[in-house]
């Protein structure tokens, strides 16, 4: 193999790390798809669910301020969810914390890991390190022979 070909596989091995590092400290609430796939995946559930709304309101099984609560409550829920998502990315802190402490103040028990090292995420970095300082060798010596 020549330096060429090692240089190359290096390269590669330094953009797959740089993306395995770059995928796992995403923002996990980080919208995957477009708004477009949001709205397509939300439509076949709303539409039903108003349809049953609207039907039990003409046929008088639900009534109009029954509805009005249920929507004012369900907002109101929705609010405060925002609110601390807003609060705790202003002031710095990830949003996994501030998932992690909704769930401590609902239920309770936190589901969220601590703050820190993920897995493996030490040794990937020094892999990265390690084929960097590859790299640098082999470009130091393909400039030490060409001169």
């Amino acid at each position: 193999m020549t330096d060429s070909d090692n240089l190359r596989k290096l390269e590669a091995e330094c953009a797959r790390l740089l993306r395995m590092i770059a995928w796992e400290n995403r923002d996990p609430l980080e919208p995957v798809g477009s708004r477009a796939l949001v709205i397509a995946a939300l439509l076949p559930i709303l539409i039903p669910v108003a349809a049953l709304v609207v039907a039990s309101l003409i046929s008088n099984e639900i009534s109009l301020m029954r509805l009005i609560q249920g929507v004012a409550l369900t907002g109101l829920i929705l609010l405060v969810m925002i609110a601390l998502f807003a609060v705790g990315r202003t002031a710095g802190e990830p949003t996994s914390s501030t998932i992690g402490l909704l769930t401590t103040l609902t239920c309770g028990i936190s589901f969220v890991e601590p703050p820190g090292a993920k897995n493996g995420e030490v040794e990937v970095r020094q892999r990265l390190e390690d084929c960097e300082d590859q790299i640098t060798a082999l470009k130091k010596n393909a400039q030490w022979r060409s001169t």
